[in-house]
């Protein structure tokens, strides 16, 4: 059985391999100059934001995790 705290990292990890996933992208069209600019400062935009967001949130899942093994 997996527990909530579990289920929610699994959740968190996809999303930031997801992110990670269109970030390589962004990086080639940009690379490529095949994106409209606009699009690609809305894009990188949304993509810086939510990442460092997500790596924290699973930084302190982890944490409470560690702590609940400690406690048992």
């Amino acid at each position: 059985m997996i527990s909530k705290e579990q289920e929610q990292i699994d959740r968190l990890e996809k999303k930031v391999e997801e992110l990670q996933k269109d970030y390589a992208v962004l990086k080639y069209c940009m690379e490529k100059e095949s994106l409209n600019d606009q699009l690609m400062k809305i894009f990188v935009n949304n993509v810086s934001q939510q990442l460092p967001q997500l790596m924290e949130m699973m930084g302190i899942t982890n944490k409470a995790m560690e702590i609940d093994k400690k406690q048992e």
